[in-house]
């Protein structure tokens, strides 16, 4: 009809969803498990993981960000293997959702709530920094630029990074907010970048983590990471040796509402 504008969002035409060609999706029962990944070729392969976990990979969202479901939404855990799905890495992740909505009649929406969360400020009246947060002497994202133009990437690059192992976080010439996801996944709380401090940064931290800080299976089964039981929280590092600070609050985050989930059907 003429005049007439019809908006569809997140509905995607038939014959144009990534799904996997073939999957399987069985109740685990004895233990062990506990890794999740994609392969090459449109392979995706999870053993001894929640239908929680299944989520937080599919959507790309922490646990703290989902609302709602059902009890055994942390507990049960099962083994899947899929394969066939064809495109970018990102659509294996909306063929994982497929694949939910169909074995587990998972049903979601998005929301905005005000929940709480970290602001990320200075530590100090004067703008004082720590020892271990200094300005880079490489802006990666102009760099990253200037290579696609002239297809040379220059030698300081290789400081670019932004990387976080159990205890530590590291990163070279990024703004301070490309750290805050590393913050907000050890403490399951969004963390806001707050400082006002513009530009790129090189900085690290390391910190004796809490068991709530690891992540489950970022521990190699069978092994054990030690840690200096006198070192300092990640509260307390932040503080010391980036002369930053942790203050809570309150913010609108966004979150995945469940409305639907029912224990898989297996094949």
């Amino acid at each position: 009809m003429a005049g007439t504008l019809a908006l569809c969002v997140g509905v995607e035409m038939p014959g144009q969803a990534p799904d996997f060609d073939a999957a399987s999706v069985k109740r685990r029962t004895e233990p062990g498990g506990g890794f999740m990944g994609r392969q090459p070729g449109g392979r995706f392969t999870a053993q001894g993981v929640s239908l929680q976990d299944l989520i937080v990979f599919a959507y790309e969202i922490q646990p703290y960000q989902i609302v709602g479901g059902p009890r055994w939404l942390d507990t049960e855990r099962w083994d899947v293997v899929a394969a066939g799905a064809t495109g970018s890495p990102a659509d294996v992740l909306l063929a994982l959702q497929h694949l939910l909505a169909e074995r587990f009649s998972l049903l979601t929406r998005r929301e905005t709530r005000e929940m709480p969360v970290y602001a990320l400020v200075l530590a100090h009246s004067d703008g004082r920094l720590g020892p271990q947060l200094k300005r880079s002497a490489i802006d990666c994202a102009a760099a990253q630029v200037e290579a696609q133009r002239t297809g040379v990437i220059p030698p300081e690059a290789r400081i670019c990074r932004v990387e976080g192992r159990i205890g530590s976080i590291a990163m070279g010439g990024s703004p301070l907010a490309d750290m805050t996801p590393l913050l907000s996944t050890r403490l399951q709380r969004t963390v806001i970048d707050r400082t006002g401090l513009a530009g790129p940064w090189d900085l690290t931290l390391t910190y004796t983590p809490e068991p709530s800080q690891i992540a489950a299976g970022a521990v190699a089964p069978g092994s054990q990471p030690t840690f200096d039981p006198n070192g300092p929280s990640i509260f307390t590092a932040v503080q010391e040796q980036l002369g930053l600070k942790l203050e809570s609050t309150r913010a609108p985050v966004d979150v995945l509402v469940l409305e639907r989930a029912e224990l898989a059907r297996e094949n």
